[in-house]
Order: structure tokens, then C-alpha cells, then sequence
């Protein structure tokens, strides 16, 4: 259904306003703020309403050096196997690494190189097709401040099993502070 165009005077009614929402982007599904926490887990926020979803956290601050991985859940249950695929770029201090990495147990995240610097650091991705009974995929874009240098990540990669997620878990190797947000990515 096409989006009304309104000239002045014309009056906004219930079905317009719902033909709007029917066709925007992005759709909130949750929030998480974990404090001081090494594993935070959000639970039930795939599902088959949306095909392909967006995830925010920022601002990201930590106790300490830390990467930031991630992985797929099911009822709960991290999937922790070595079925993750992925290449990413990493730069920071005039030095980028590349690398393809497969068969990890987690996808990656970012890295934050010092404790704190929450205002500086952020991590965005998009998981497609995560509900679905198929190969997972994700495209992650990271950065943030170590103290020193500004760090940035971007990745791609799959998780190489056909089956159907509802979750996911973010690990760190210190204690993490955050605002986590999932967003749906609403049908056409």
C-alpha cells in the first residue's frame, strides 16, 4: 500500500496513520541495559514478525580491556558450537588487520582496548533471516576510543547450521556496561 501524500487542509485519518506504520523501516522489539555484566543474554527477540533485524549498543563501557563477541540462542541456550564463519577488518593506531576466521564459537563484535570510554564506543549489526530455519547471517559495523586510538571493526560472516534462533547473547572478557537495542526490519 502507498504512502498518502496530504495537501493542507485535508484531515489525517486512522488508516492513514496505520498505512504509515505498516510501511516504516525499522520496528522496536527490546531493550537491554546491562551493568557490569561479562555475559548478557536477551532472550525471545526473533521471531517469524520480522525476517531480518538491526542491533545497536551504545554506549559501550567496560572494567577493562575487552572483545565483545556474539552469539545465536535458542530457549535460552547459547549456541557455542564452532559453526561461525567470518571475515572482518580491524584498524587502529595506523595498523589494519584483516583476517577470515572460520569455525569459531562466536561471531565478533568489537574491541574495546581500555576500560571505560563508554561515550566513544559503539557496535551496530543486522542479522538476516535469524527465525528462520537457514544459515544465519550478520554484517557488523564497530568502533570506539582505547584511551589512545580510535579502533574500528566491520565484518560479514554466517552461522553455518539451518536452524531457527529467538535469541542472543553478547560475552565479554570484562564486565560490560550497556544499552542494548533491537530494532525488526518491518515487510514489505
Amino acid at each position: 500500500m502507498a504512502i498518502k501524500s496530504f495537501t493542507s487542509g485535508q484531515i489525517l485519518t486512522a488508516a492513514d496513520t496505520n498505512a504509515y506504520l505498516t510501511n516504516a523501516g525499522l520496528v522496536y522489539v527490546t531493550t537491554a541495559t546491562p551493568t557490569a555484566a561479562t555475559t548478557v543474554g536477551i532472550n525471545g527477540c526473533f521471531t517469524s514478525t520480522y525476517t531480518n533485524y538491526r542491533v545497536i549498543v551504545t554506549p559501550i563501557s567496560a572494567t577493562g580491556a575487552t572483545d565483545i563477541d556474539i552469539r545465536l540462542r535458542v530457549g535460552g541456550v547459547a549456541v557455542a558450537a564452532a559453526n561461525y564463519y567470518m571475515t572482518n577488518i580491524f584498524s587502529g593506531a595506523g595498523v589494519i588487520t584483516s583476517t577470515s576466521e572460520n569455525g569459531r564459537t562466536s561471531f565478533r563484535g568489537m574491541n574495546l582496548g581500555a576500560a571505560g570510554n563508554g561515550p566513544y564506543n559503539s557496535l551496530a549489526f543486522d542479522i538476516f533471516g535469524p527465525a528462520a530455519i537457514q544459515e544465519t547471517r550478520y554484517q557488523m559495523q564497530s568502533g570506539g576510543w582505547n584511551g589512545t586510538n580510535i579502533l574500528n571493526r566491520s565484518a560479514i560472516g554466517f552461522h553455518a547450521l539451518a536452524t531457527a534462533y529467538d535469541g542472543i547473547e553478547f560475552i565479554g572478557s570484562s564486565a560490560i556496561t550497556a544499552t542494548i537495542t533491537v530494532f525488526g526490519y518491518r515487510k514489505a
